[in-house]
């Protein structure tokens, strides 16, 4: 029979399937996918006297979303490194890291299925680290235009 987790109390190990608008109790030992057990997951399983056993989780589309950290997604730390080096290549260094960190983070947000965010930071991180790289070759080309008429 295939239904869907309502809940689960890690506390007592017990939890509630609905399947055919009627509720299965079950315990986490009848349990058996490696899938993280949450509400709101797919499963098969055999019915018994009210009580849910064996039960599997079902494969979920590739687009399915499974967040860590009770369902809120993970800032990107490439996000916040091509942020971080975005502003101090304007400053200081690191125009070139932020433009290859931002590129890294929005790619592994993109590919996160949703367990990642930071996508305008890592946009952030690249436009900054590009403006750095144009600031700076502009620099070195006055530099090297004023150097050429001294001499």
């Amino acid at each position: 029979m295939k239904g869907t987790i309502l809940d689960f109390n890690p506390d007592t190990n017990q939890g509630i399937i609905s399947a055919e608008n009627k509720r299965f109790t079950f315990n986490l030992t009848e349990f058996k996918s490696s899938n993280g057990l949450r509400p709101g997951l797919h499963v098969d399983f055999v019915a018994h006297l009210g009580n849910a056993t064996q039960i599997y989780a079902l494969n979920e589309a590739p687009n399915a979303v499974t967040l860590a950290n009770d369902g809120v997604p993970e800032t990107s730390t490439w996000a916040i490194l091509s942020l971080v080096f975005g502003i101090l290549g304007l400053l200081i260094f690191g125009s070139l890291l932020g433009v290859i960190f931002g590129h890294v983070a929005r790619s592994k947000i993109q590919h996160s299925n949703g367990k990642l965010k930071g996508k305008t930071m890592a946009m952030w991180g690249l436009c900054l680290g590009y403006l750095g790289i144009i600031l700076s070759v502009i620099f070195i080309l006055i530099v090297a235009v004023d150097a050429n008429n001294r001499y």
